[in-house]
């Protein structure tokens, strides 16, 4: 009975290990000194996480967002733009941000960045990140990535800190992680522990990303539904409507980018119904210029299969397919004028 057991057990620990390397299971590891000692010479007390820039003088356009922004050299969105409209385009996105964290960085910014056009990129995924303070449970390997979020205090944007803030809140995480992770909708997302055979059926029978994977559906898009418990919709939108006004306060052209992922172009292709759709309703209504890529450049593709835009189908996009973001957004930023309206 015993070794019956173990080997059960052995078998569900092998199991669990397979998938949070595959990224569908979370995971807090055991933290050593010199991991501790790693997150606080390289975090940032405000952002989280953040990186260099390259200094652009008399930029025409800034971009806020994650590594959808970012891209990689001349293969990225404002890259596209900066050649469309024929002028520097700051690009400040960072890889791993979601759009608190883009709304962050463009409030720290605030005296470098005078370009007189301001874009926030939202990807569709970063709903998830809006709601989550430790970004390895949601993206297992990113062990020492943790960061700040907003939550709705009312109608009001309420910062909260970051959770990890002195040496002994690590021992707290090992020992309680609810009591370090108070404000994170997946803190009580299962994950792999012991024991495993436990691990697993919790999993199994409650986690978000095999429900979503079961049902064919983007693992955000229950996020998106105006009842959701999290009030992922709400308080996105509320970030991008306060970038946007935050920009428009300063004299300058804010836009709205939501970007879609290989699962939302496969969902619409097969649905005709995206994600983010409620998102792009609320910042219509709430007067932000704001342009939804994704029914756009599916347009554009026609009956071509969605997943030739990207790299590999639901990451980044490859060459073409920031040829054909770039596009759409430069188009977008020759289109809007105050006052704001939406680019379909």
């Amino acid at each position: 009975m015993l070794s019956a057991v173990a080997v059960i057990e052995a078998g569900a620990g092998l199991t669990t290990r397979y998938l949070t390397g595959r990224g569908w299971m979370a995971e807090i590891p055991v933290f050593q000194s010199t991991h501790i000692e790693q997150y606080f010479e390289h975090r940032d007390p405000v952002l989280g996480w953040t990186s260099s820039f390259v200094t652009v003088n008399a930029a025409c356009v800034s971009a806020y967002g994650d590594s959808f922004t970012a891209g990689a050299g001349d293969s990225s969105y404002p890259a596209e733009v900066a050649r469309m409209l024929g002028c520097p385009v700051a690009n400040y996105g960072v890889g791993g941000y979601g759009s608190d964290q883009a709304l962050m960085l463009a409030r720290s910014l605030r005296d470098m960045d005078r370009a007189p056009v301001s874009v926030i990129a939202h990807v569709s995924e970063n709903i998830l990140r809006n709601l989550n303070q430790y970004r390895n449970l949601l993206y297992p390997g990113q062990e020492l990535f943790f960061k700040p979020r907003f939550i709705l205090d009312g109608a009001a944007l309420r910062l909260l800190d970051n959770p990890i803030a002195r040496r002994e809140d690590f021992t707290r995480l090992a020992q309680s992680p609810e009591t370090v992770l108070v404000h994170d909708e997946f803190g009580s997302r299962p994950r792999r522990e012991f024991p495993y055979t436990i691990a697993l059926l919790r999993w199994l029978s409650a986690d978000f990303h095999l429900r979503a994977e079961t049902a064919g559906v983007p693992r955000h898009q229950a996020f998106y539904e105006p009842g959701h418990r999290a009030g992922g919709l709400q308080l996105t939108a509320a970030i991008l409507t306060s970038f946007a006004r935050e920009r428009t306060s300063e004299g300058r052209q804010p836009l709205v980018v939501l970007v879609s992922t290989g699962d939302d172009f496969l969902y619409a292709k097969r649905t005709q119904q995206w994600p983010d759709q409620g998102l792009a309703d609320m910042l219509q209504a709430a007067g932000v210029a704001t342009v939804h890529t994704g029914p756009v450049m599916l347009a554009e593709l026609g009956d071509e299969d969605p997943c030739h835009l990207f790299a590999v189908c639901n990451s980044h996009f490859n060459a073409r397919g920031y040829r054909m973001l770039g596009t759409v957004i430069a188009t977008a930023i020759q289109r809007v004028a105050a006052p704001p309206h939406t680019v379909r």
